[in-house]
């Protein structure tokens, strides 16, 4: 069974006038241990599909399953269990709270998704060892580079063990070396943890990372590679 899969989904944004089509008959499925890229220039629907796979947008037409789960039809409260309990999402900008160490940061979204407070601070100590960032665990977001910020964004969306991950433009605000540092661990955690990992980019650098690539034109996938 296919961790992330799209048939023939359709999305507007705007009304009436200013309605415009982001994404046109979409298909397509991730499996689990899959570091999938999603390319295509801005405005071509990545960060919208990004958005429907995890259940905070809504297509006008089609059918999204996330592990099984209908998604698309899912009500609010289903979608909110799904996320703590299945997926993780990964931004551009982590947006650590300021007021929080690194380790704090982590350990509250493990309290977000239900678990024990032994088992997040297991996993959260686990993740930490696991992106090397155990010495910088007391630390405060201030206190980190940019490339040790989105790692711990990386294990804050990891720590409920989901079994797809989202990621959106995790490597934009990162050099080379460090955007390639977190490329490593994405595949490193699709293969270890059997996650479904999708990465929407501009950084096609990342391909060599990436079991396959999609790519977005004007909100149809134009190409497989």
């Amino acid at each position: 069974m296919s961790a992330i899969q799209f048939d023939g989904v359709w999305t507007t944004r705007g009304t009436a006038r200013r309605a415009v089509q982001v994404l046109r008959d979409v298909s397509f499925s991730v499996n689990a241990g899959e570091l999938t890229l999603l390319a295509g220039p801005s405005g071509s629907g990545k960060t919208t599909l990004l958005g429907l796979a995890a259940g905070l947008l809504t297509p006008d037409r089609g059918r999204i399953e996330i592990g099984g789960v209908r998604i698309d039809v899912a009500s609010q409260r289903e979608r909110r269990a799904l996320r703590s309990a299945s997926i993780g999402v990964v931004f551009q900008r982590p947006s650590l709270l300021s007021g929080l160490t690194a380790r704090e940061n982590v350990r509250l979204m493990a309290s977000i998704a239900g678990m024990s407070p032994s088992d997040g601070e297991r996993e959260t100590d686990l993740l930490l060892d696991i992106l090397g960032l155990a010495t910088l665990r007391d630390r405060l977001p201030h206190e980190l580079s940019g490339g040790e910020e989105q790692r711990i964004g990386i294990a804050r969306a990891l720590v409920h063990r989901p079994a797809v991950l989202l990621a959106d433009e995790p490597t934009g605000n990162l050099d080379g070396t460090s955007g390639a540092a977190v490329a490593e661990i994405l595949l490193r955690l699709a293969s270890e943890r059997q996650a479904a990992v999708m990465v929407a980019t501009h950084d096609l650098r990342l391909k060599r990372y990436a079991s396959r690539c999609l790519v977005l034109e004007d909100g149809t996938l134009a190409k497989w590679s």
